[in-house]
């Protein structure tokens, strides 16, 4: 397995990439995982029972590369400290499959024909086509790359940070493209905006799995549970930035009448707006993803009130996991998991008064919710973690199948 962040990060790509790393070795595989290095992880480490080796990169080092510097990701190009970190793996692991997540693939792709392991890639989100990876340009959905492209990165990275980024996406993903055996885009709409069916590139729509609850409690639950509140409330999950609409649900929580209190669990980024929090809302911060799971039990309803494109996010199966209804932004990814009026209810992206409708609607019908509730359950389990392993189990014999091994893969 390899990943650009694997945990202790907190985020949907990392905890996927665990998620399914500890479900194929449960299976009978022999699993490692590649990541890039943590500040508060060793670099040789076991999982449960899955090998976790963490690497350098040489771009992790020049300051002032990343915004936000805990979090640093691998470049969409061939990293020379991760190539070498990956080539010293690969000696010692042997693997058959190599199971990419996203611009880390671009590291191993030269390495690809040496190893000569098959290799596949999860789409999370929108980097194979988009420099920022969110398909937004001007708070509006993207139509796909062109002309605009280095005007709007620019806003983000900086005009050298962003035609360096735009340069090496484009160039490096023809060569990541050939190595790669099969794409697994988390979405329909990932697929189609990444162009897999027009470029001719072999693809199957894999949709993340729900999640499985550890009940299991740990002496230090007991300090974090204490933060939640006494009576239900409406939850939000999720980086605190702009593009998750964090703005939007603040104005749009302003808005109601005598509201239930608003949690808001994630992690700050350098773009997270500086503003008062209105009465009512709790924001912590940095949980472990076992206790994230537990307060959605204890929530009343969620809200992802995204403002563009999203892959296929894990906090709507963790929702709707819990028995609740979402209220979420009608943007492509969100709208493959959300079933408008029938697992809850969606909203145009950035418009925090239909936000605070839909969600006054919830709130005020008691019966609507543990309807849409309950169908939110049982939608949940179409996307059950056996089954969905046991599609990727698939495609690897399928890949294997012209590149035999001597034993049960290993990824």
């Amino acid at each position: 397995m390899l990943s650009d962040l694997y945990p202790p990060s907190v985020g949907g790509m990392e905890q996927y990439a665990s998620a399914l790393s500890q479900e194929l070795a449960a299976r009978g595989h022999e699993v490692a995982v590649a990541t890039l290095e943590h500040q508060f992880a060793p670099n040789e480490s076991v999982d449960g029972v899955v090998r976790v080796h963490r690497i350098k990169g040489t771009f992790g080092r020049l300051p002032g590369l990343f915004s936000d510097p805990r979090r640093t990701m691998a470049p969409p190009l061939a990293d020379p400290e991760m190539m070498r970190g990956l080539g010293g793996i690969i000696r010692r692991e042997r693997p058959h499959i190599v199971h990419a997540h996203n611009w880390v693939v671009n590291s191993f792709a030269p390495l690809k024909a040496w190893s000569n392991a098959r290799l596949v890639l999860t789409l999370h989100d929108y980097s194979f086509v988009c420099a920022k990876k969110t398909l937004l340009h001007g708070g509006q959905r993207c139509g796909g790359p062109g002309t605009r492209c280095l005007q709007c990165a620019a806003q983000q990275y900086g005009v050298f940070k962003a035609s360096a980024t735009l340069l090496a996406l484009h160039t490096f993903n023809r060569v990541a493209a050939r190595a790669i055996d099969m794409f697994l885009p988390v979405s329909a709409s990932v697929a189609r905006a990444s162009r897999l069916a027009e470029s001719h590139l072999p693809y199957e729509v894999i949709h993340p799995f729900a999640p499985e609850e550890d009940a299991a409690q740990r002496p230090s639950d007991g300090a974090y549970l204490s933060e939640l509140p006494d009576e239900p409330f409406i939850l939000f999950v999720g980086a605190l930035v702009p593009f998750k609409g964090f703005d939007v649900l603040l104005d749009a929580f302003q808005q109601l009448p005598q509201p239930p209190p608003l949690v808001l669990i994630g992690v700050e980024r350098l773009d997270t707006p500086r503003r008062k929090l209105p009465d009512g809302v709790r924001v912590l911060r940095n949980w472990p993803h076992r206790l994230v799971l537990h307060a959605w039990r204890r929530a009343m309803l969620g809200v992802i009130p995204s403002i563009g494109p999203e892959g296929f996010p894990l906090v709507a199966l963790e929702a709707m996991s819990a028995g609740h209804p979402l209220v979420a932004s009608d943007v492509d990814g969100l709208n493959e998991a959300v079933v408008h009026g029938k697992t809850g209810l969606l909203v145009p992206p950035g418009d925090p008064t239909a936000l605070r409708d839909a969600l006054r609607c919830l709130l005020t019908d008691a019966d609507l919710r543990t309807r849409l509730g309950a169908a939110a359950l049982a939608h949940s389990k179409g996307f059950g973690r056996a089954q969905t392993v046991a599609h990727i189990e698939d495609v690897y014999h399928t890949l294997l199948a012209t590149h035999p091994a001597t034993s049960a893969p290993r990824c």
